[in-house]
């Protein structure tokens, strides 16, 4: 059932296509090895067996540097999810997952996969930071969904107006070029925030209390498509 939901989500993913199913590392080994082929992710449903799944996971990344890793799997211990990811995974998804989940990381995956070719040959700061933005944990997360959904047109709005500015911006600021209230505002972010659209980062101004500014990590464009299609 994971196999089938799974090449379902790419088969209707824009700008996806399956390359095909393999039931071991040494035949996903040849096909990634095919100079036929270009491939950019891997889908990796481990059984839960760390010890094969990490061996498979050191592999993949001492062979084929340029294949990011999405794991979908049954396993929800700590220790298990925090070392794949210490392993190189770009992504986990815990098992059964909803297919606009799954989309999601496929497409935040692939903008990730055209920022690294777009980086220059020497990197500067900015750049290393875009790198790191999304490995890091948003401050003051809590992990839970709120009780009442927002209206996808405030989300949408939300989303656009962190979209059309080049950097993070602070709550008031979000509010002050909205049609919201803060209240409203500040619903609409953490949903967006949990639901993995948009992201949140500390700036100290040398003097109080540091502002959370946010950013989007998805456009309106690709809400639009997960985010309606999902509820609609």
């Amino acid at each position: 059932m994971l196999l089938l939901l799974e090449s379902e989500c790419i088969a209707k993913t824009e700008g996806f296509r399956l390359y095909g199913i393999f039931p071991s590392i040494s035949d996903l080994s040849q096909r990634l090895a095919s100079p036929r082929h270009s491939h950019d992710i891997v889908i990796l449903n481990p059984y839960p067996s760390f010890d094969i799944f990490s061996r498979t996971l050191d592999t993949l990344r001492k062979e084929y540097r340029g294949v990011e890793i999405i794991a979908v799997s049954r396993s929800a211990q700590s220790s298990f999810i925090s070392t794949a990811y210490l392993h190189g995974v770009f992504d986990y998804i815990l098992a059964p997952f909803s297919v606009p989940r799954l989309r999601t990381s496929l497409i935040d995956c692939r903008r990730y996969l055209q920022y690294l070719a777009s980086l220059p040959t020497s990197l500067e700061q900015k750049h290393v930071d875009a790198l790191l933005e999304r490995r890091r944990a948003p401050t003051g997360h809590s992990f839970q969904i709120p009780s009442k959904t927002p209206e996808k047109q405030r989300l949408s709005e939300i989303l656009s107006i962190l979209a059309e500015n080049e950097t993070p911006l602070p709550l008031a600021e979000i509010a002050r070029r909205s049609s919201l209230s803060r209240s409203s505002v500040w619903r609409c972010l953490r949903y967006l925030e949990e639901a993995g659209f948009i992201g949140s980062r500390q700036a100290y101004k040398g003097v109080g209390r540091p502002s959370v500014n946010f950013f989007p990590l998805e456009s309106p464009e690709t809400f639009r498509h997960i985010f309606f299609e999902k509820n609609d």
